[in-house]
């Protein structure tokens, strides 16, 4: 005799399945057109060599800025002052999709 296992969960209707399909669709089209913009950000940023700004018609079309990015090593942090660095973390529970 064999038995099936039932996995917990609710099936998908027609719309729902729907939209698993263009969620889906959607995440590979983000990540196709997010390698579209990296590949393009090389190339503009190969054309711009030392220069800071692209000109077109004389008008300024792109920049190039720089910024600083500060933040806390939690290893350093967490090693040599592990009261603080307890006593300062935090938690934030989310949830999200996972698709199979």
């Amino acid at each position: 005799m064999t038995t099936t296992a039932t996995i917990p969960g609710k099936a998908l209707d027609n719309a729902a399945r729907a939209a698993l399909k263009r969620y889906n669709d959607s995440k590979a089209a983000i990540k196709a057109a997010e390698a579209v913009k990296a590949e393009a950000e090389a190339e503009l940023r190969a054309f711009l060599g030392d220069a800071t700004t692209a000109l077109f018609g004389g008008q300024r079309v792109l920049t190039l800025e720089s910024r600083v990015r500060s933040g806390i090593d939690v290893k350093a942090l967490n090693a040599g002052w592990p009261e603080a660095a307890a006593a300062c973390r935090t938690e934030t529970a989310y949830t999200f999709l996972k698709t199979l």
